[in-house]
């Protein structure tokens, strides 16, 4: 990468919004480079040959997740503020 190396994209990545699932795709397979993106803040490692439904299946898995996070914190929001309407019911 041009101006940063992956581990540390993934770390500005993971620091400024914990919310996005980083994955990284890369050609290292070192457990050294697998542990520190791992460390880094990415919530999974794929290396680039890897099968197109796995990639696939890995992707929704995190999108999965992301959206059950929404969800729970939707959830917990309106328990701690039960008197705000949803901007849909406005």
């Amino acid at each position: 990468m041009p101006i940063v190396d992956g581990i540390t994209a993934i770390g500005i990545l993971a620091a400024s919004n914990p919310e996005i699932a980083v994955i990284a795709l890369t050609t290292f397979q070192e457990p050294q480079q697998v542990t520190a993106a791992l460390a880094a803040g990415a919530r999974g490692y794929l290396v680039k040959d890897v099968e197109p439904e796995v990639l696939a299946a890995r992707l929704r898995t995190a999108f999965d997740l992301y959206a059950l996070g929404e969800s729970i914190r939707c959830a917990q929001l309106r328990r701690e503020h039960p008197d705000a309407t949803d901007a849909e019911e406005a």
